[in-house]
């Protein structure tokens, strides 16, 4: 299980890439890089056991 705050953060990341509909805006607005912030969203899936993003081909 995800401690609380790493959860927090991790969802309030879900929800600026929901957002945008991208991973690259919300990157850029919460000052982290594009691979870490991917990486982060990926953890979370992982916890949940499901896949909370639509994954593309890269434009």
């Amino acid at each position: 299980m995800l401690g609380g705050d790493l959860q927090f953060k991790q969802l309030r990341q879900l929800a600026a890439v929901s957002e945008k509909k991208s991973i690259r805006a919300p990157a850029k607005r919460l000052a982290i890089p594009q691979p870490a912030l991917s990486r982060s969203i990926r953890n979370l899936e992982e916890a949940l056991g499901l896949a909370v993003v639509e994954r593309g081909p890269r434009r």
